[in-house]
């Protein structure tokens, strides 16, 4: 009976979608625009005008981190774990294992690498990297993040502008929204991300097509969405949020994907990887001390459990308060999720995005540009209506993107400390909250 429903819903929406586009003084709904209402004439943007605002956006993404794109010699540190991990994959050998990354990254003359931290599917993925030079690797690295941001911020904008022409409201015009992209690129600290090496913006890429396509199109976007999990971990909250929102096909396709994912990484030879990762993942767990990385408690992890990890020195008080945290954070994200529209809802995906973030072991500042889609959706939902939460969102997601660990450590050690230097984190909180305000129950766009 609910996919009877479900699918007469979706035939309405198509009917009255046409509808519209031959009648501009038809609205989504069906039913004749009042004089205050936007026809179809304002929906169009001239192709020129797109292509040309586009072209101009990704020359501006490219200028902010030029000094990283166009440098030959830079590795970023990030990148140096994840290019040895691939390269200890193509030789058989264990990439969970520092000692091993090191010694690798030893005949290249590099030291200090970070050990590897993702499930076994990133390396196979990626293994054809460990053929170049590890300067050589970062640099193709480095420029397909930046068309991986390009492409995830313009499917952003795609997927905001046809939400809000299903609602028959005048949409957010290109140039705007475009120009909002790159300001929040800036203020969300993407040449951070860049210059880690970080996998964060391929990430994003994966994970947004699920949450823009029609339902009957995201086959291939839950295949994607599975990739994402299987790369992040982290990501596999939202999976959660489908459930709430009862998108039980995207989450039963995102599952089935990721069960193909890992027979293909068993066919390239992962057994003994897959192994290793299990015994190795008690060690990335909240609170615990990962060997040959930063405590948990460092300064410039801003996660729920690195606030903790600086309140108490027993990683088991960590764990359960983080747990806890994180429990009563999510339960009015999937209550949300269930009575208001879950993801075609700008400010339950906000929060729900916000809690990928901050309910990782590790958050650094370079994860904070995986906020920027929802943040962009939130913002351009109120901006016509000159509504403060808008200004509010944009405000708290530049302090969640500024780098003050750097300052922290003029602080001293002392209780004080390990609350004050937490405003990273307090930002992501209030833009939870702030999403969760205003999660309204109302008529969704209907595009999924």
């Amino acid at each position: 009976m609910d996919a009877s429903i479900r699918q007469n819903g979706v035939e309405m929406r198509r009917r009255n979608k046409r509808a519209c586009l031959s009648n501009p003084q038809i609205g989504e709904t069906g039913r004749p625009l009042p004089p205050n209402e936007p026809s179809q004439q304002f929906h169009e943007t001239p192709w020129l005008v797109v292509v040309s605002v586009t072209l101009l956006f990704v020359l501006a993404t490219t200028s902010i981190v030029a000094d990283i794109l166009f440098n030959v010699n830079y590795v970023g540190p990030d990148f140096t774990s994840f290019y040895y991990a691939c390269r200890a994959a193509s030789l058989g050998a264990d990439f969970y294992d520092v000692g091993v990354l090191r010694r690798l990254a030893d005949q290249d003359g590099l030291a200090g690498v970070l050990p590897f931290l993702y499930p076994p599917v990133f390396p196979y993925l990626f293994m054809e990297l460990a053929r170049l030079q590890v300067s050589t690797a970062q640099l193709v690295w480095s420029w397909a993040g930046i068309a991986a941001f390009c492409g995830a911020t313009v499917m952003a904008v795609v997927g905001i502008r046809r939400r809000q022409i299903l609602l028959g409201i005048v949409p957010v015009s290109w140039p705007l929204a475009m120009s909002l992209g790159l300001g929040l690129a800036m203020g969300l600290n993407l040449p951070c991300s860049v210059a880690m090496g970080q996998v964060n913006l391929f990430v994003l890429l994966l994970v947004l097509p699920i949450l823009i396509l029609p339902e009957e199109s995201r086959h291939w976007a839950s295949a994607l969405m599975a990739l994402a999990i299987l790369i992040k971990v982290t990501p596999i909250f939202l999976l959660l949020v489908f459930l709430a929102a009862r998108r039980y096909r995207s989450v039963g396709r995102s599952c089935l994907w990721m069960g193909v994912w890992v027979a293909c990484s068993l066919v390239r030879g992962a057994w003994t990887s897959w192994i290793a990762f299990f015994r190795f993942l008690p060690e990335t767990s909240y609170g615990q001390a990962v060997p040959g990385l930063f405590r948990a408690s460092a300064l410039s992890n801003f996660s729920v459990a690195g606030f903790f990890s600086r309140l108490t020195d027993s990683p088991n008080s960590t764990f359960v308060l983080t747990c806890l945290t994180m429990a009563l954070l999510a339960v009015p994200v999937l209550y949300r999720a269930r009575n208001c529209h879950g993801i075609d809802n700008a400010g339950v995906m906000l929060s729900a995005y916000i809690l990928v973030l901050i309910g990782s072991p590790l958050t650094y500042l370079h994860h904070v540009i995986m906020v920027l889609p929802m943040l962009l959706w939130f913002s351009a939902t109120y901006l016509s209506s000159g509504s403060t939460k808008t200004t509010a969102g944009l405000a708290l997601g530049i302090i969640a993107g500024t780098d003050f660990p750097v300052l922290y450590g003029r602080l001293g050690a002392s209780p004080t400390t390990s609350v004050a230097s937490s405003l990273n984190l307090y930002a992501l909180l209030g833009l939870y909250a702030l999403g969760l305000m205003r999660a309204q129950r109302e008529p969704a766009p209907g595009i999924g």
